[in-house]
């Protein structure tokens, strides 16, 4: 028997919710090869029951070696953008491929993506241009990934998904700031009985039970009920999460920005608003003078800076008044929002398109 260990990198939920759809993909399409999902309660979280489990620092390379050779038979690791996952593998000559959801944004992509046998990227306008020639070879350009819904999951679109996904992360600690910034603007929306369920990661929800009017609000769900919550709105609201927001313009979702909390997250959005100026979106360059060298800040100084700024603008009453009405006019649905092309250009069938390279090459049945 085969096995295919699936891990993912625990920033966010961003590649969790890619591994989650692969692995949804691989198990639905093979019948003699096991299909695990492995990670922290982060990831687990968030699977739901009908894949099978092993929880894992995945961050640690000598824990993930363990679960590796705790299973016998031929095995396989699939890493979305998990680098201790390929390197585990490494050490024990396990054929290995990685998803790297972020090449599109990487000005310099780290030495450790191309560790693995088996490279994937999406594609984005551009994509081939970056592949080094020493790695040609190696590297698959796929479509975006989402997962396949019940084609009469949509009955009538009702009420507003808020979705700030994973805030926690293992660069910082959790970004209390932001999350009072954010619970003070979704507060000025429920008194006003707008229809709006929030969506984040269990951390950020424990935190965010101080206030008392958003704590019915919250939903923690497996990523596939996530999916179909989502797909029933009349409105989806994200940071700039990328899985999260490519999912909702594939499901017909109109889709609108908050306040970015990473790099790669202001990059997305800055990218959706460069082909779609006035895409409804809700900046921090609006409220705050962003440097001009933020892209070249580490991500570790890129999430500092905007919990710092979340803390300078909730010390300002007057900005705090302009962030609350444009904040209201976001959220309220608007049906005629456009699809925006830099995410509807690269696909959505790259679960799909994974299976078929590595069946391919690992004999998959």
């Amino acid at each position: 028997m085969k096995t295919v260990f699936i891990f993912s990198n625990p920033f966010g939920y961003g590649p969790s919710g890619k591994a989650l759809s692969i692995a949804q993909y691989f198990q639905e399409h093979t019948a003699n090869t096991n299909v695990c999902i492995c990670g922290s309660q982060h990831m687990l979280g968030i699977t739901g029951s009908k894949l099978q489990t092993i929880e894992v620092d995945d961050r640690c390379e000598e824990e993930i070696v363990a679960v590796l050779n705790s299973v016998s038979g031929d095995k396989y690791v699939i890493s979305s953008q998990n680098k201790f996952a390929v390197k585990a593998a490494k050490r024990g000559n396990i054929p290995s491929a990685f998803l790297d959801g972020l090449a599109w944004f990487w000005t310099n992509i780290p030495a450790d993506h191309f560790l693995a046998d088996i490279i994937f990227w999406i594609n984005y306008p551009r994509i081939r241009a970056k592949i080094p020639i020493n790695y040609k070879d190696k590297i698959v350009i796929i479509n975006g990934i989402t997962e396949a819904l019940e084609k009469n999951i949509i009955t009538k679109r009702k009420g507003i998904t808020f979705y700030i996904g994973g805030c926690k992360n293992p660069l910082t600690p959790l970004p209390r700031a932001y999350l009072d910034l954010t619970a003070n603007l979704l507060g000025s929306a429920i008194s006003k009985s707008l229809p709006i369920s929030i969506s984040t990661d269990s951390e950020s929800q424990k935190y965010l039970r101080k206030y008392p009017g958003l704590n019915h609000r919250i939903r923690i769900s497996n990523h596939t009920d996530f999916l179909k919550r989502m797909a029933r709105s009349e409105l989806f609201v994200s940071n700039g999460g990328q899985t999260a927001s490519v999912e909702a313009v594939n499901l017909n979702v109109p889709t609108a920005f908050y306040l970015p909390i990473n790099l790669s997250q202001i990059a997305l959005i800055n990218k959706v608003i460069t082909e779609n100026p006035g895409y409804p979106a809700l900046g921090w360059e609006k409220y705050a003078n962003l440097p001009k060298s933020l892209y070249q800040y580490s991500e570790k100084q890129a999430l500092e800076y905007f919990e710092d700024t979340a803390k300078k603008l909730l010390a300002d009453k007057q900005v705090m008044e302009s962030l609350r009405t444009n904040f209201l006019k976001l959220i309220t649905p608007n049906r005629q929002i456009q699809k925006p092309e830099a995410l509807t250009a690269i696909g959505s069938s790259g679960a799909e398109d994974i299976f078929l390279v590595l069946k391919d090459k690992w004999g998959l049945i």
